[in-house]
């Protein structure tokens, strides 16, 4: 690897792997050890990587630890795998097939009773919360929406189209 401290440049030299100084004054070969390692990679990149690794590992733990310690994580699997599929607070069984297509009837069938106590008023405050979060949600998708009609958007290498192209509204001014 040699090193143009005039344009700061690195070339590597498959011949050998000694970093080779190169000016106008002279001409050294430092230690093996000091080749190894990219001259572009500073303490602060490494430090960098280091940060975002153990950050990543931080929050796997806060995320799905507590579910996997606690126990929650089998209830869902044995409530996926074995039922019930009754609805919480009735004995009387629900639907367990949509579409004849056993994992997406699975799915479905698990969705519903998870998401029963949201929708039939047994407990308002969770009601309240999946309110408040679908309003979140819809604002959020109209600004997406809008901001993927409008005209300067088109003119970027990657534009953000959410609607597809056939089912796009065209606004027309009226003159």
């Amino acid at each position: 690897m040699r090193i143009d401290n005039r344009r700061k440049r690195v070339f590597l030299s498959r011949s050998n792997l000694s970093c080779t100084s190169i000016s106008s004054h002279s001409n050294t070969t430092l230690p093996d050890t000091m080749a190894s390692l990219p001259s572009s990679v500073s303490k602060f990149q490494c430090f960098t990587v280091l940060f975002l690794v153990a950050n990543f590992a931080f929050n796997l733990n806060t995320i799905w630890g507590p579910l996997l310690r606690n126990g929650y994580s089998e209830a869902l699997m044995q409530m996926w795998n074995d039922g019930p599929h009754v609805l919480p607070g009735s004995s009387n069984p629900i639907l367990t097939t949509y579409t004849f297509i056993r994992p997406l009837d699975q799915l479905l069938t698990f969705s519903t009773v998870l998401f029963a106590n949201i929708t039939d008023g047994s407990t308002p405050q969770l009601s309240l919360f999946a309110f408040q979060f679908t309003g979140q949600w819809a604002s959020i998708m109209t600004i997406i929406i809008m901001e993927s009609l409008r005209e300067g958007i088109k003119k970027r290498i990657v534009p953000m189209q959410v609607i597809p192209q056939p089912f796009r509204m065209r606004l027309v001014p009226v003159s």
